[in-house]
């Protein structure tokens, strides 16, 4: 498996094009969707891709004259990574030191709270 390291912003876009996409996504499609967002060259775009390529986040193949890339990390396993990076640097691991500046940020609604405790009774 690859050794996951953060992505920069458009190379996470560009993967969250390719994980929304389903299984797999020709370069037509990454380049339309990522160009609602960003106004880039096709060029620039497959470079992402070729970077993303090199550190081992998709594979790609041919279908007919398009290249098609598939995700070799799944959103889930990338998400898992970040949310560990992100606890480990800024909160010092502390679950609850996140939780307590979201909540106290006022950026925790009602619902929010309810899916929390609804998630913590589960795991227990």
């Amino acid at each position: 498996m690859t050794k996951l390291q953060k992505l920069p912003e458009t190379e996470l876009l560009v993967m969250q094009i390719i994980w929304k996409n389903g299984k797999s996504a020709n370069s037509d499609i990454i380049v339309g969707e990522f160009n609602k967002q960003k106004s880039w060259e096709r060029s620039a775009v497959l470079t992402l891709l070729k970077r993303l390529e090199g550190k081992g986040f998709v594979t790609s193949g041919k279908e007919g004259k398009r290249n098609v890339y598939t995700p070799a990390v799944s959103e889930k396993e990338y998400l898992e990574f970040e949310s560990k990076s992100f606890l480990e640097k800024v909160c010092g691991n502390s679950v609850k030191k996140l939780i307590a500046s979201l909540y106290q940020g006022n950026n925790l609604s009602k619902e929010d709270l309810e899916e929390l405790k609804q998630f913590i009774e589960e795991a227990e």
